[in-house]
């Protein structure tokens, strides 16, 4: 299956999400990729669905929908 048909919606960076990005990078040790997806949770006031330990770090900034027994 291919990104194109998968019922994902791309979204762009503007300046605010870079800075909140930032900012969670700059608060927990986490990869710059996962800080950019916490951010847009918050920015969309949405949890993150995943199973990557290293979002237990983020557990007080955004919701978080584990998919995994953590």
């Amino acid at each position: 299956m291919g990104i194109d048909i998968a019922p994902i919606a791309l979204r762009g960076v503007d300046r605010r999400l870079v800075q909140v990005a930032a900012m969670l990078k700059a608060q927990h040790p986490i990869a710059y990729a996962d800080a950019f997806a916490a951010a847009t949770a918050k920015a969309l006031r949405s949890p993150v669905v995943t199973g990557d330990p290293e979002f237990r770090r983020l557990e007080n900034d955004v919701d978080i929908i584990w998919t995994t027994e953590t």
